[in-house]
């Protein structure tokens, strides 16, 4: 899972991305971004007109984005990975 697309996702921004290496497992498309059918100019120019088309709703597309990573990322993950660490120790 690419870093950048999480990062945008928790700055609110709708990500547009194709549809490989799981990316579907945190983009709902047209809801939290836009999925492209496959890695492909002509899938990413389609997937970019769908969200030319849906530009007016981008701001609620970043929010819904940001709520939704926050499912899967931890808002302390340091603390986490420390508190795992302890109980294998």
């Amino acid at each position: 899972m690419p870093l950048a697309m999480v990062e945008a996702m928790l700055c609110a921004r709708p990500i547009v991305a194709t549809d490989v290496a799981g990316h579907s497992e945190i983009v709902e498309d047209e809801v939290t971004g836009f999925l492209a059918d496959a890695p492909t100019v002509p899938s990413l120019r389609r997937a970019l007109e769908r969200l030319w088309a849906k530009r007016a709703e981008l701001k609620a597309i970043g929010e819904a984005a940001a709520n939704s990573i926050r499912k899967y990322i931890p808002t302390d993950p340091i603390c986490v990975f420390a508190e795992k660490l302890e109980t294998l120790c």
